[in-house]
């Protein structure tokens, strides 16, 4: 339960936070009622104002040409930069400048930003624009738009972007020797101190806009990893494997088949196996799966009390007589010719490992093709005898015991890789699967410093892993996030656009299980975790096995794997 009130609670604060920066940088960034205006200055006198901002990219600047030729201005901010950049504006009021603001509300985040409210709001009336924010403007055009005519008093707007420094630089000096004084706009003072309701609502104004905008900057990092790894998984999946013809592997086989209260289906899986020497491990069934196995003609039987696949399936691989042995479950049914396609790559001696396709064709041909493949499936996988040997069979150390068992393997110096002719019916993996991979690459997290084929090999299989089963999975649900905040605060159509792109890539990389099960991921890694702590090893592992086969048929009923 605990960890379903940190799930929640996380999400809801993130969400919130993003709700909040964009409602309040939409809200503080649009007036909220019309500005009044400001009486014009004197004759012979001018106010510089600067419009947006603060802007750390050329606010900083406009400071310094201010500073080095010692006139004031003022300095109208939207509410929205002064929460984001309050040391800017705590700058500017140090240097003696006026801060004016666009809207009512903005006081509330100069208040929580620079400890001052303002009685200044931008300015209309006798004003006259700068035409620094036109790119077509020349300096000399900026001179004649600065300069009033017949001595009046003006304001003097800048848009305060990147050619306003110079623009001040040229037109400063030329002001003076026109006879102009540069002053400020009001004679009172425009930032008084603020009342301590209004500091307290600033405060918290600002930091929830602080805290909303970095919530935002990683949430924007993450979107961009997210679509990177979407672009690599749909490239690996052009990724071809050059084969030869090859030999084929014809020697016989055997197919473990470990099974719990499976009589609906065993009759149908037994039929799809083809010729093959079958175990069937029954693993504590309660209903008639053992009877109906063992009535199929040419299949041995063993029983067993429950104690999960992994202690299954050693219990068959032990009784294997095979080099080659072929693993699958009590629900998968093989297509014409699997077995003997999933057989073939054998007959390179250095193969211990190969998996079938299970729907995922084209990634799963790249991982081979660049010898990273994470994962032979638990329902349709051939092992060599030897490999399973040496790793000591399955472990139920992880919830991924496909993936534990795979890397292990590549750990000991075996070639893993793919039989694309060997297809079976798609089937998603079970929601564990991932938090199992991550348990997995923690307890082989070691293969990162080992040498030899196996290290380089695992280290490039955990680094599959880590991308694409681990953390695309886990940055796929913030695109639907991404949907709603930007359908609020940002432009509607760049968002749906935007969202079907990316649903586009995950479903040419991945398949409409990936995509339904997205909203998904996050309740079902927490669920998952429940059962991350496993019991203690309920098996001894396949060593112990091997040398304490149990009995077939009904006499092994009430027997325990490695008793």
């Amino acid at each position: 339960m605990r960890r379903w009130f940190l799930l929640l609670g996380t999400l809801g604060l993130i969400i919130g936070l993003l709700l909040v920066n964009g409602a309040v940088t939409s809200r503080l960034g649009v007036p909220d009622a019309p500005v009044t205006g400001t009486a014009a200055p004197p004759e012979r006198h001018i106010v510089l104002a600067f419009d947006g901002g603060p802007d750390p990219a050329f606010t900083p600047g406009i400071l310094g040409v201010l500073a080095e030729h010692d006139v004031p201005a003022v300095f109208f901010m939207t509410g929205a930069r002064i929460a984001r950049y309050p040391g800017i504006v705590r700058d500017v009021r140090a240097a003696g400048h006026e801060i004016g603001i666009d809207t009512a509300t903005t006081r509330y985040a100069l208040a929580g930003a620079a400890n001052v409210s303002s009685t200044l709001l931008r300015a209309t009336g006798t004003t006259r624009e700068a035409r620094d924010g036109d790119p077509a403007a020349t300096l000399t055009d900026i001179r004649r738009a600065v300069m009033p005519p017949g001595g009046e008093g003006a304001v003097v707007r800048f848009a305060g972007g990147e050619r306003t420094a110079a623009a001040l630089d040229a037109v400063i000096p030329e002001l003076k020797r026109a006879g102009y004084t540069i002053t400020m706009l009001r004679g009172a003072p425009a930032n008084p101190p603020p009342d301590g309701a209004e500091r307290a609502l600033g405060l918290a104004l600002v930091g929830l806009v602080q805290a909303g905008w970095t919530v935002a900057s990683w949430f924007t990092v993450a979107l961009l990893l997210l679509g990177a790894l979407l672009l690599a998984r749909c490239a690996l999946s052009l990724v071809r494997r050059r084969t030869g013809p090859g030999a084929g592997y014809d020697r016989r086989v055997t197919v473990v088949v470990p099974v719990h209260n499976a009589a609906e289906r065993i009759t149908d899986v037994l039929g799809s196996l083809g010729p093959a020497d079958v175990i069937v491990v029954d693993d504590g069934s309660t209903d008639r799966t053992a009877e109906l196995a063992e009535a199929y003609p040419g299949v041995t039987v063993l029983r067993q009390r429950h104690a999960g696949r992994a202690a299954a399936l050693n219990t068959g691989i032990a009784h294997a007589t095979t080099d080659v042995i072929v693993l699958t479950d009590g629900e998968t049914i093989f297509r014409p010719g699997t077995v003997p396609a999933l057989i073939g790559p054998f007959a390179d001696p250095a193969v211990g490992a190969v998996a079938a396709d299970t729907g995922a064709g084209a990634r799963q041909r790249a991982y081979d093709a660049l010898r990273c493949l994470p994962t032979v499936p638990a329902a349709a996988g051939a092992y060599r005898r030897e490999a399973l040997r040496q790793v000591d069979g399955l472990s139920d150390d992880t919830l991924a015991e496909d993936t534990d068992l795979t890397v292990a393997v590549v750990r000991a110096g075996w070639r893993v890789v793919g039989a694309p002719d060997a297809r079976i019916p798609a089937r998603p993996r079970p929601y564990t699967a991932l938090y199992g991979d991550m348990q997995a690459m923690w307890k082989h997290r070691r293969v990162l410093v080992e040498s030899g084929p196996g290290g380089r090999y695992g280290r490039r299989a955990l680094l599959a892993l880590l991308l694409f089963h681990t953390l695309l999975p886990l940055l796929a649900p913030l695109i639907d996030l991404y949907l709603i905040y930007g359908l609020l605060f940002d432009d509607p159509v760049r968002t749906a656009a935007i969202w079907l792109g990316a649903l586009a890539l995950q479903l040419l990389g991945g398949s409409w299980t990936e995509v339904v099960r997205r909203p998904l991921t996050y309740p079902m890694l927490v669920a998952a975790s429940r059962h991350g702590r496993r019991a203690p090893r309920r098996s001894r592992g396949l060593e112990a096995l091997m040398g304490a086969r149990l009995p077939t048929g009904s006499a092994a009923t009430t027997a325990r794997p490695g008793a």
